[in-house]
């Protein structure tokens, strides 16, 4: 689950639901700091995150509770950061 800031709540029906995001981006210093940034000015920590460079970056972001317009829009923000290649945004249905 993520904190949120200021007036945005999230629905009961969210809340189970997971955002999983995918990036491909050249494997450069400071790369991996400039997408967690994003959520940092959410005022969101990632609930899982799993990183591996060799030749690119492949980052695994999954968050809990995010609503998907949310994830989208994240996602797009994403895309505009220099060196990242590829974003996928999908979503992980709670039980």
């Amino acid at each position: 689950m993520f904190v949120t800031h200021g007036a945005e709540a999230l629905s009961l029906s969210h809340q189970s639901d997971t955002a999983c995001f995918s990036v491909v981006a050249a494997a450069s210093p400071g790369v991996l700091e400039r997408v967690l940034e994003l959520f940092a000015k959410e005022g969101m920590v990632p609930s899982k995150l799993h990183c591996h460079a060799d030749e690119e970056l492949n980052l695994d972001i999954q968050v809990a509770g995010m609503p998907a317009e949310r994830a989208e829009y994240l996602g797009r923000r994403m895309r505009q950061i220099f060196c990242v290649e590829r974003v996928f945004v999908s979503r992980l249905a709670g039980r």
